[in-house]
Parts: structure tokens; C-alpha cells; sequence
């Protein structure tokens, strides 16, 4: 029976993902060991800024990704549509990536701006992001899982490398932004090298960059304003604050983003699946229980924060860390509206109903940063890691609302 069950896809898949998000996990929390106990509050502070920092930057880029992995995998020729968008990419990028420098260095102070440089490696590599998408809708899980755990395991030699050699902050920040390099590298390489995915074959017309654009342009206003709802409380903590308190307050939204695995692995298993399960009579139905999943799953990962927060800070982030405990267990409420928010955003993109999610993204972003504005007068840290929590609820049981009335 056991035998049978393993042989089985889906299992399969379900084991893979898991092993691979186990050892990435793994990894990520002993990195998180070395490098917040070596760093300290404030430095881990200026380096949590950094990160969202370039972030903010690779938003664009993600909205136009977020249409583009949907727009290939539907054609019927996906390898053809992928290697004409990563050209695309390209020639929309090095003007964009130009204006970043620029920018980053008349409105960032010196000691933020030294980074730039290193910024631009992720932005870089970005450009082969859609290969992972196009394997993962594919069911080439085995590849996906390879390059997931090299990644990580290469990604955590050199954060202990760094630590071990008393490295400055900016080696932190260099080897943070080849997160992920080796992952896309080894997509985009068994898609166009091993596997001979391009052709010849030309059976459709390629979107030009500015009907790209011009077709992404809800995707990205949902990816830009979804930005803002998930990382505007780290934006307002060190402009009320300082970098102290974002170093305080930002191991507590890494720890909760750690439970996002559990999205990589649902949906790298449903992704494939996903027509199945949310069409036809039973669709409904299906979606329920999918949603079930989901909300079970982020309500889990509460309950075992709420137990494990004082331990878990002390054993990753040290004593110096402990004030983060009680931010953690309230910004932890986050998970399910996340977890759930993340798989209406699925089916909305699998319908091609991205309009009512742009809008909704919009109206999420609004609310967000002015009750953040407004608490933040307080001077809680607390209370601005309860809104994170409450918008997140808001914005789950506003997207089921919205699917039930079919606007999803």
C-alpha cells in the first residue's frame, strides 16, 4: 500500500519539495545563527534595509515576471516565448538598472550607497527567474529540487566563510545578493542547454516589449502595491525609529517568513494541478479544500511559534535579541491571511483575473501605510506588528470574498 502510494506523482513531488525546503530551511536558520549573532541589532539592521531596499527595485521586474510566467506556459511553444522574454528583459533592464545607480547615490547616504554595486547582482541574474517558473508548471521537479538545495547549501559555506574569516558588512551583502544564482543558472541551463528546449519553430507571434509592458501593467501594479502592504512596516520603523529597533523587529518577520516554505512546497505540488482542481463541477468544492490546506497549515505554524518564539530567538539570534520574542509571536498572526492571500493571488493569475487583484493590492497598500503612519505616533513596535497581522487577515477575507462573487 505504501509502495503503491509512493509511486504516485504527487507523492513524490510532495517528498521532494519537502526534503529540498527542509535542507533550505536548515540552512537559512543556521546562517541566520552566524551572521545575526556576529552582525548585532544595528548592523543587522542597515543590512535588513539593504535587502528591502533593492527589493523595492525588483518589484517591476516581478509584475512583468508575474505575467510573463503565465503568458509562456500557455503558449505552445513555452521554451520559444521564454527565450524571447529573457531578451526582453535585458533590453528593458540595463536602462532601469542605470537610473537605480544613479539614484541610489544622490539619495542615499554614503555608507547605504557603497552597496550598490552588489545590489545589482540579483537584479542581474532576475533575468533567468522565469526558467524556475516555466520547470515547476512542467513537473520538472527534480531539477527545481537540485538547484534549490546547491543553492542554499552554497549560499550558507560562504555566510559561515564570512563569519569564521571576520568579514565586514559588505561581504554580507555581496554574498546575500547570489541568493538563489545557482537555482536560476541551472533552470535556465537544463531548459536551453541539456534538454535543446529552443527551436526553430516560430507558431506564434511574440508580445514586443511595449505590449508586454502595457500587458503586465496590472501584474505590476498588484506586485508594487503587495510590496508595500508586506514591507511597509520596515520602511516606517527606522523613519519613526532607528536601526536598533528595525534590527529588533526584522529577526521576527525573517522567522515568520521562514513558514512561507510551506507555500513553495503546496504550491510546487498544486501548481501543475492547479486546472484541475479549481475547474470544472467540482471546482468549488476543490477550492475549499485547498483553501482548508492552506489556512490549517498557517494557523499550525502559529501555534508552534507561539511555543517555540522564546527558543527559537534565543538559540538563532542570541541574547541580545530578546525583545524580538514578543514581536514574533504577534507578527507570527500574519501567516494565515498570508498563506491564504498567496493562493487566491494563484488562482486569479491561473484565470487570468489579475484586474480585481491590482485593485485590491492598491486599496491594501492604502490602508496599510496610513494606519501604520498613525500607530507608529505611539512609538510600538508591538502595535505596528499587530497592523502587519490584521491587514494580512483583511486582505485574505476580502480576496474569498471576491472569489465567491466570481471577481477571482
Amino acid at each position: 500500500m505504501i509502495r503503491k502510494l509512493f509511486k504516485k506523482k504527487i507523492v513524490k513531488d510532495s517528498v521532494l519539495y519537502t526534503v529540498a525546503n527542509i535542507v533550505v530551511q536548515i540552512s537559512s536558520l543556521v546562517g541566520v545563527l552566524f551572521v545575526s549573532r556576529y552582525l548585532g541589532p544595528t548592523n543587522l539592521g542597515i543590512y535588513s534595509f539593504v535587502q528591502n531596499y533593492i527589493a523595492v527595485f525588483m518589484t517591476l521586474f516581478a509584475g512583468i515576471d508575474m505575467y510573463a510566467n503565465w503568458y509562456i506556459v500557455k503558449q505552445i511553444s513555452p521554451v520559444q516565448a521564454l527565450h524571447h522574454y529573457i531578451k526582453q528583459k535585458v533590453a528593458i533592464l540595463i536602462p532601469l538598472l542605470t537610473a537605480l545607480i544613479l539614484t541610489s547615490y544622490v539619495l542615499l547616504p554614503a555608507d547605504i550607497a557603497r552597496f550598490v554595486p552588489l545590489l545589482c547582482i540579483p537584479v542581474l541574474t532576475s533575468v533567468l527567474a522565469s526558467s524556475v517558473f516555466l520547470l515547476q508548471y512542467q513537473n520538472k521537479t527534480k531539477v527545481v529540487v537540485i538547484g534549490m538545495i546547491c543553492s542554499a547549501l552554497l549560499l550558507l559555506v560562504a555566510k559561515i566563510t564570512a563569519v569564521l574569516t571576520v568579514q565586514p558588512l559588505i561581504i554580507f551583502v555581496a554574498i546575500n545578493s547570489l541568493d538563489g544564482m545557482f537555482l536560476v543558472v541551472l533552470a535556465a541551463y537544463y531548459i536551453f542547454i541539456y534538454d535543446k528546449g529552443v527551436s526553430n519553430t516560430k507558431d506564434e507571434k511574440p508580445l514586443g516589449i511595449i505590449n508586454l509592458i502595457r500587458s503586465s501593467l496590472y501584474c505590476i501594479i498588484y506586485i508594487v502595491f503587495w510590496y508595500i502592504v508586506t514591507r511597509a512596516d520596515q520602511f516606517v520603523i527606522p523613519a519613526y525609529f532607528d536601526a536598533y529597533t528595525l534590527g529588533i523587529y526584522s529577526p521576527a518577520v525573517k522567522v515568520v517568513e521562514m513558514a512561507n516554505v510551506l507555500i513553495v512546497i503546496l504550491q510546487g505540488i498544486l501548481l501543475p494541478r492547479l486546472v484541475h482542481l479549481t475547474g470544472g463541477d467540482g471546482g468549488r468544492k476543490n477550492t475549499h479544500i485547498v483553501l482548508a490546506l492552506y489556512l490549517g497549515i498557517g494557523l499550525a505554524a502559529v501555534m508552534a511559534i507561539q511555543i517555540l518564539a522564546p527558543f527559537a530567538v534565543s538559540v538563532l539570534f542570541g541574547p541580545a535579541f530578546t525583545e524580538t520574542v514578543s514581536v514574533l509571536r504577534v507578527y507570527a498572526w500574519s501567516i494565515p491571511g498570508l498563506f491564504v492571500s498567496y493562493f487566491f493571488t494563484v488562482i486569479a493569475m491561473s484565470k487570468g483575473t489579475v484586474k480585481a487583484l491590482a485593485l485590491h493590492s492598491l486599496a491594501m497598500a492604502f490602508f496599510t501605510v496610513i494606519t501604520l503612519l498613525y500607530i507608529a505616533k505611539f512609538g510600538s513596535i508591538l502595535a505596528i506588528a499587530w497592523v502587519s497581522a490584521l491587514m494580512y487577515t483583511i486582505s485574505a477575507t476580502t480576496l474569498y470574498i471576491m472569489w465567491r462573487k466570481k471577481y477571482l
